[in-house]
């Protein structure tokens, strides 16, 4: 079934009139090419007036962004007609423009976290210049691309908006033999299989390459294969050219169990999604089977030459993000700590003495330019433990902070198995001169567990008073994925608004899934300080 989309034009030109912050998933894209404005303009005076141009579009989106809040997909192109032999000696005026306006954007995109650049160009390379480009469009319809170009620049642009409001896949799940290798372990021996700086081995290499580049951007890695698994540990730990770890490895299954049962166990082990997994095998039959058996998981479609292998992974656009942060590159070490405390706490007798035994240290840290991307993260990426789900921008996060810097925090936490890094987000602001709200709040599913959620309510209610509120609402929206938090505020000692009151405080409007709550600012009667204090 194919997406149903409304589409609105402004005029041609005009990028400050279009778009809508009340509608949360709008988004605007606007498109430039250099010619356009340099059309008109003969020879000499279109060289002198490139530097303007620039400079006048950066100067656009730059009001554009100061406008609006939402999702701008900024598209260029300034391409232009290559010349072997006019080029050979000098570059191209127009090269040097957009390179010295790329920059200009970036830093635009550093700054408006919903800004993102897309360069027209290098989206159409692989198609190359002469299928993208279509002088008889140009002539007759305005655009200088292609059909074929115009498909791919929106799939481009369709590509932003869905990575915009939707995380990448968390978990690559591998095969092992004939996958990380060439061969078959068990049958050729540790000295038999391919692996190394030749031929098809060269080609695992790089394979494994890509891998942990993916597993650096934040991917977590586990294999699910059928094999002994002495004879996989032996490859890991013992032949020279092998470049993935068991470290490198979130998790584990190898055994002679079908592979959709055992992603199903890992599924349940990292306590995440399995629609968030990616499987990737090199044998037809085994992706079938797996496919069959968990059909919401992407199921690479493997092609049978692994010299395509390395490409492939690395533009996957499942595993595709637009920064990685300190927490990603942390990702697996923080699972491994996730792992031990699960184990640890299963083996304790009594929980709340486990918990004080772990040397838990929570802090709220004020929300500023070098952590804002993290913020945004949790919001797009947070579903379980999110009291609302809502997707803040950076730029309403920064809304929060400026009406009073402890209005936004971001939570976080450390013990003994690991710093957990920033790992919640608080969202409050005031409703009313006796009233706090508590907007939002989500906590990365890894820590829970820890009562963390029941540590961050002791200190809203220390926040509401410290400003002398009186007492603080909370706002649940059911979204059917964050059934986890659910009863998180009745555990908090909050209480039900009547219909009545929720007209009267003025807080939620036309949302049939959303609950509010109100409590007094005494202490939590159910949550023990000595865990983070002892």
């Amino acid at each position: 079934m194919r997406e149903q989309y409304t589409l609105e034009f402004s005029k041609y030109g005009d990028i400050h009139s279009i778009g809508s912050d009340q509608n949360k998933d709008a988004y605007v894209v606007s498109v430039v090419f250099l010619d356009d404005l340099l059309d008109a303009q003969p020879k000499p005076e279109l060289l002198t007036r490139l530097s303007d141009c620039c400079e006048h579009l950066i100067d656009n989106v730059t009001r554009r962004c100061e406008k609006s809040g939402e999702l701008f997909i900024f598209g260029y192109s300034f391409s232009d007609t290559f010349d072997p032999i006019r080029n050979a000696k000098r570059c191209s005026k127009k090269l040097r423009a957009k390179i010295k306006f790329a920059e200009a954007l970036e830093t635009l995109c550093e700054r408006y976290k919903f800004l993102h650049a897309l360069d027209i160009d290098a989206c159409l390379e692989s198609l190359g210049t002469e299928r993208a480009f279509d002088q008889r469009n140009w002539y007759f319809a305005r655009t200088r691309l292609s059909n074929l170009g115009m498909e791919q620049l929106v799939s481009s642009v369709h590509k932003i908006a869905t990575r915009y409001q939707n995380p990448p896949h968390k978990v690559l799940v591998l095969d092992c033999d004939n996958t990380l290798w060439g061969g078959v372990v068990g049958e050729e021996g540790l000295a038999g299989i391919q692996l190394g700086t030749d031929g098809p081995g060269k080609a695992f290499l790089d394979f494994q390459k890509t891998i942990l580049r993916l597993k650096d951007e934040g991917v977590l890695l586990a294999l699910s294969s059928k094999n002994n698994i002495e004879d996989v540990w032996e490859v890991f730990d013992k032949h020279d050219s092998m470049l993935m770890k068991r470290e490198d490895l979130v998790a584990a299954k190898v055994d002679w169990n079908e592979k959709s049962k055992n992603i199903r166990a890992l599924s349940e082990e990292l306590d995440l999604n399995v629609n968030s997994f990616v499987f990737w095998d090199d044998n037809p039959v085994e992706r079938e089977k797996v496919r069959f058996a968990i059909p919401e998981m992407l199921t690479v479609e493997v092609p049978s030459e692994i010299h395509h292998w390395p490409a492939l992974l690395q533009t996957m656009f499942e595993f595709a993000r637009f920064y990685v942060t300190t927490e990603d590159r942390q990702k697996t070490a923080q699972y491994e700590a996730r792992y031990k405390f699960i184990e640890s706490k299963n083996n304790a007798e009594d929980e709340d003495s486990f918990l004080k035994s772990i040397a838990f240290k929570g802090e709220l840290i004020e929300l500023n330019q070098g952590n804002i991307a993290r913020a945004v993260q949790l919001c797009q990426k947070t579903n379980q433990f999110n009291l609302t789900t809502k997707r803040y921008t950076a730029e309403q996060l920064l809304e929060f902070v400026r009406y009073d810097k402890e209005f936004c925090v971001l939570a976080r936490l450390t013990d003994r198995f690991a710093d957990h890094g920033l790992v919640g987000l608080v969202c409050v602001r005031e409703l009313n001169q006796q009233t706090l709200l508590l907007e939002n709040l989500l906590l990365s599913c890894r820590v829970l567990g820890r009562k963390f959620e029941f540590w961050i309510m002791d200190k809203i209610i220390d926040l509401a008073t410290r400003r002398g509120y009186k007492q603080i609402c909370g706002v649940f929206v059911d979204s059917g994925k964050n059934l986890v938090s659910k009863d998180y505020l009745l555990n908090c000692d909050f209480l039900p608004i009547e219909a009545e009151m929720n007209t009267s405080l003025n807080v939620v409007k036309n949302d049939e899934n959303a609950t509010m709550f109100i409590r007094n600012l005494e202490p939590l009667k159910s949550f023990d300080r000595g865990i983070y204090e002892g």
